[in-house]
């Protein structure tokens, strides 16, 4: 089957995009998982120290998908516990900052995307492995999603209210009275 200029054109640029997406979002695409374990430890800005343990931890879950698609159980829940201390130790550093995550999301941000992504891979990956496989990606999975709940918490704070109720004016801001005209 022969393929037009056009149809190869657009599977090159497919394919460069696609590259472009799966490579790591950051200058630091080279580093490998020792580099940036010697980085976490020098590393004295808790921001930049989060943000570092956020990609050793993609890292890590990349690791442990190929380890589970080769059948290495064993290397595969070393990866998936791996990814989720250094998750959890990334969530437990930003909170110490005594940041406001909802006015100051620099790291916040950047680890809830990381724990999006990465529930999403672990849920395509109980998709691709046996049955008796998917009770360790499915602990991971669950874990993964509650540590992005606290994270949203502190990125919309506004969650936190219950349902109907209207948050307190601020100062300053008369509420107007209904069927008052401007």
């Amino acid at each position: 089957m022969r393929r037009t200029m056009w149809q190869s054109i657009a599977i090159g640029v497919t394919l460069a995009a696609a590259g472009v997406a799966i490579s790591p979002n950051s200058s630091y695409a080279g580093d490998n998982d020792d580099e940036l374990a010697a980085r976490i430890q020098t590393e004295n800005n808790p921001v930049k120290k989060a943000k570092f343990e956020i990609l050793l931890g993609r890292m890590k879950l990349s690791h442990a998908v190929e380890a589970c698609e080769k059948d290495d159980h064993a290397h595969c829940q070393e990866f998936l516990g791996s990814f989720l201390s250094l998750m959890k130790g990334s969530w437990n550093r930003l909170e110490a900052t005594g940041r406001v995550a909802a006015k100051h999301v620099d790291g916040f941000k950047e680890l809830d995307i990381a724990l999006r992504e990465g529930s999403r891979q672990l849920e395509d990956l109980k998709h691709r492995v046996p049955v008796e496989d998917m009770g360790q990606i499915d602990s991971a999975q669950k874990e993964t999603e509650q540590l992005r709940v606290e994270v949203l918490r502190a990125l919309f704070p506004a969650l936190e209210q219950p349902e109907g109720t209207i948050p307190p004016r601020k100062r300053g801001h008369p509420a107007s009275a209904a069927g008052a005209s401007p």
